[in-house]
């Protein structure tokens, strides 16, 4: 699987915009694109943290790897209300979804088969 781009995102929502641009300008997948979206918000509303996104991809499949953005209790910049479907969304969205714990950091893998 070949390496695509990678990068780091930091702690303003504003900085969703341009992910999800370089991930639909490398693969044309709105779905994956929709499903990272959604991982990296859930980093940023939840951990205040910065996250690194990794997009590899060939053939047969696409990649998106976000590391980073573990939840800190606490931080929250939408009522609960409005919360808690983006996993589900993103798993909806996707062919595989793999969240891993790394420590503080989690590790989120989304997956999609051409």
């Amino acid at each position: 699987m070949a390496h695509l781009d990678q990068w780091t995102i930091g702690t303003n929502p504003k900085e969703l915009s341009s992910s999800r641009a370089r991930i639909f300008a490398a693969t044309a997948n709105r779905e994956l694109t929709l499903a990272a979206n959604e991982i990296l918000s859930n980093g940023v509303e939840h951990s205040g943290e910065h996250q690194h996104v990794a997009l590899s991809g060939d053939n047969q499949s696409f990649t998106v790897t976000i590391s980073g953005g573990g939840i800190r209790r606490g931080i929250r910049t939408r009522p609960p209300e409005e919360s808690g479907r983006g996993l589900q969304l993103a798993d909806a969205l996707v062919d595989g979804l793999v969240i891993e714990s790394g420590g503080e950091a989690l590790v989120t893998k989304l997956v999609v088969y051409q």
